[in-house]
């Protein structure tokens, strides 16, 4: 992917974050499994000089754009999510690194995923033997399993979305007025309307 300025690189985590169900992009670091200082580093000086080099690396931002889109931005090598047990589809919140076992049976032209890891790793940005090292140490970052993940065909939402039941009213009504924003005038006042009468149904 291209580089970005720091200044596009704070419009996507904003938009990204809202997308996925929080306030800012200065809650993003929740759903990335991420330091808030990792996150503001990407966007360094994004007020005072917008046109500098964002130091985001490849990953996250391949993560922060599906996020925006609601899809995974790179193509799925091989849609095996429902092969995938529902104890290894984790969150940052509550993520820890599978056992290899479970790892090297999607990774391998013989393993669920039927192509070399060489393949995979390459999807993702990173080398082959870091890939393996991960793997084996059972030392994956988030960001890098929940990529592996998408690359499987799970779903973004599965893994950085905040459920409508854990925002609270503040956050879900300003994401009523974020959705209302993108309409027409007439088309706003409906999406208002329907936003409130849902979170109403739902207290």
């Amino acid at each position: 992917m291209k580089k970005l300025t720091v200044k596009q690189v704070e419009q996507k985590l904003d938009q990204a974050a809202k997308q996925a169900g929080f306030a800012t992009w200065k809650d993003i670091h929740h759903a990335l499994g991420v330091g808030d200082r990792q996150v503001r580093r990407w966007r360094n000086k994004a007020d005072t000089q917008p046109d500098d080099v964002s130091i985001i690396p490849t990953l996250p931002l391949i993560v922060i754009e599906s996020m925006c889109q609601g899809k995974f931005v790179l193509p799925v090598i091989k849609d095996i999510s429902e092969k995938i047990p529902a104890k290894y589809l984790h969150k940052a919140s509550d993520y820890h690194c599978p056992p290899s076992e479970f790892l090297k049976s999607l990774v391998g032209r013989k393993q669920l995923l039927g192509v070399p890891i060489k393949e995979i790793s390459s999807s993702m940005g990173i080398s082959d033997q870091r890939l393996g090292d991960a793997i084996n140490k059972e030392s994956l970052t988030f960001i890098n399993y929940a990529v592996l993940m998408m690359l499987c065909g799970v779903s973004v939402e599965r893994l950085f979305y905040t459920t409508n039941e854990s925002l609270t009213l503040k956050e879900r009504l300003i994401q009523v007025l974020d959705e209302a924003d993108k309409q027409s005038e007439k088309a706003e006042l409906e999406a208002i309307k329907s936003g409130i009468k849902q979170i109403i149904e739902n207290l």
